[in-house]
């Protein structure tokens, strides 16, 4: 009978907390501007749309979970390389991972320029009105790079105790649209073309990106042959988020009028007025539960960057991941602040949605290279991983 390898449970995910960081990694910034954007190309077919977009990012989701349960307890640092060599020359497969492990970094490089630059806008158009965008976007680097040290069990503690606090705006969307939305609003459907449909599909793909994050903790997972579930509950809660979150907006405002709002779902919180709140202006409480939102958000994807550079030069020790973490200000601030106006972020956003399937078609060949080599991992290296 074989013997199960010993692990340090408390430095390992448990299902709730692959679910709470995945979910944050996923839903940030661009739940704000989606049912704006997604208006703008398919009017109320995007409810169609994100249902959809959610079956599909399931779809693929399904065979890269698959694709980590045959290197159970390894990141894909370590598994790429063993897909692609041989056991007789292990530096062949190190040399082919290279162009994979430069698209990863590219691919979470300018999502995160995104995410923090449409931060920027947000806040500057809505609250710090005099405040240039390079101090609010320069303070979010700074604070994420403290957290993107961290390992990656001890982040997603920090996800753990983030995610519920989060719902609360959720509630209030609901809250909202029953008080305020018109069922009319949301008429006529089945509208769009198949272009317009597919824009569509590529215009939500930038609010669904971040679950490929899972081939990075998945190194940590207490439990791989279950993830799946955990996966598939993930996409079917933000696939519902989502479309609350646009029908919501859609119910409120109309097709003709969301179309002119930057920041929908912004607007809709402003509308809530309840004699419990002691708030005069109760988006200010809205604002501070989604900086919170976006910083982890960013964190998650900021420690991919750190955890794989780390892991490629073996400097995982507390100052090695530090001095990675700094090196990556001046490139993200550069790319943060590359957009002139907001017009060229949205395409940016446009771009990293097809960035994304790029991304996911990489995974998913390694998974067909994996099946047709039959490579698989060995369970032992749950230990290592999850030693402290």
């Amino acid at each position: 009978m074989e013997k199960k390898p010993a692990t340090n449970q408390s430095n390992t995910l448990t299902p709730y907390q692959i679910l709470c960081t995945l979910y944050l990694t996923i839903v940030g910034i661009g739940l704000f501007s989606l049912p704006r954007t997604l208006s703008k190309e398919v009017g109320s077919d995007g409810i169609w749309v994100i249902m959809f977009s959610g079956l599909i990012v399931w779809i693929l989701l399904f065979f890269i979970t698959r694709l980590l349960q045959l290197f159970p307890g390894q990141t894909f640092v370590r598994f790429v390389p063993e897909i692609l060599g041989s056991s007789r020359d292990k530096k062949m497969g190190k040399i082919m991972s290279i162009p994979f492990f430069l698209l990863f970094g590219i691919y979470y490089l300018f999502t995160m320029a995104s995410v923090i630059r449409l931060f920027g806008e947000t806040l500057a158009g809505a609250v710090f009105l005099h405040t240039p965008v390079e101090a609010i976007v320069i303070v979010l680097i700074l604070a994420t790079l403290v957290a993107a040290t961290m390992k990656p069990y001890l982040l997603a503690k920090v996800n753990e105790f983030v995610f519920p606090i989060t719902f609360i705006t959720f509630i209030l969307i609901i809250l909202v649209a029953i008080k305020y939305g018109e069922v009319t609003n949301l008429l006529p459907l089945f509208q769009s073309n198949p272009e317009q449909i597919w824009k569509g599909m590529l215009t939500t793909g930038f609010s669904f990106t971040g679950y490929e994050i899972c081939i990075l903790f998945a190194g940590y997972y207490q439990n791989t042959k279950k993830a799946m579930r955990v996966h598939t509950l993930l996409i079917l809660l933000v696939t519902i988020v989502y479309v609350v979150a646009f029908v919501a907006s859609l119910s409120l405002f109309g097709q003709y009028e969301i179309t002119k709002l930057q920041w929908p779902l912004l607007e809709m919180v402003k509308e809530y007025k309840s004699p419990l709140f002691v708030l005069e202006r109760f988006e200010s409480g809205v604002i501070a539960i989604w900086v919170t939102n976006v910083f982890v958000n960013v964190a998650n994807m900021y420690l991919f960057l750190v955890q794989m550079i780390s892991q490629l030069y073996h400097s995982e020790s507390h100052p090695g991941r530090k001095w990675i973490a700094w090196l990556f200000v001046p490139i993200v601030y550069a790319l943060v602040m590359l957009p002139k106006h907001v017009q060229e972020l949205n395409d940016w956003m446009y771009y990293v949605g097809i960035m994304n399937l790029v991304v996911v078609g990489a995974i998913l060949f390694l998974y067909v290279v994996a099946l047709f080599r039959r490579r698989k991992g060995d369970s032992r290296h749950a230990s290592s991983l999850s030693s402290p």
